[in-house]
């Protein structure tokens, strides 16, 4: 893999964390959100800090990984739709992303990721813990409805 992907793959690993060794990582300036939300997960823990991590991190009620969040540019700048195309197939679904109205949510929740592509750069990131499409579009996606001018 390349330098993107080798990125990609320790930003996966981090789910194997306990929200304890997150925030330990993030250091004592992270913000920490108890109760927070996140498209359709709610009641959990929030974890950022950018000095050190351009992600948001998500925590149930009892301290286990829900989602990592990334949608800094420059952050992933590096990965490229193509390329997480060509690494994971065809996308279990596509559905419409709050990026926009030409932006489209590409997920796949078996691999316990979705990326939004718009204009074939990734314009944001989500990495789960693996799941099924039904619980993904359940517990974690929110439509967005429809974009209107």
């Amino acid at each position: 893999m390349t330098n993107s992907g080798d990125q990609l793959k320790t930003w996966m690993a981090l789910r194997d964390q306990s929200q304890a060794q997150i925030q330990t990582w993030l250091g004592s300036a992270a913000r920490n959100r108890p109760n927070s939300a996140y498209q359709n997960l709610s009641g959990v823990t929030e974890l950022h800090n950018a000095a050190v991590h351009p992600g948001w991190f998500y925590f149930t009620p009892d301290g286990k990984f829900a989602l990592l969040y990334v949608g800094d540019a420059a952050a992933l700048q590096g990965l490229s739709a193509a390329a997480l195309h060509a690494t994971f197939g065809k996308p279990a679904d596509e559905l419409r992303s709050r990026a926009g109205k030409t932006a489209t949510h590409n997920v796949y929740p078996e691999a316990g990721l979705a990326f939004t592509e718009q204009d074939g750069k990734v314009a944001l990131l989500e990495i789960f813990p693996t799941t099924t499409l039904a619980d993904y579009k359940a517990r974690i996606y929110l439509d967005p409805g429809a974009f209107t001018r």
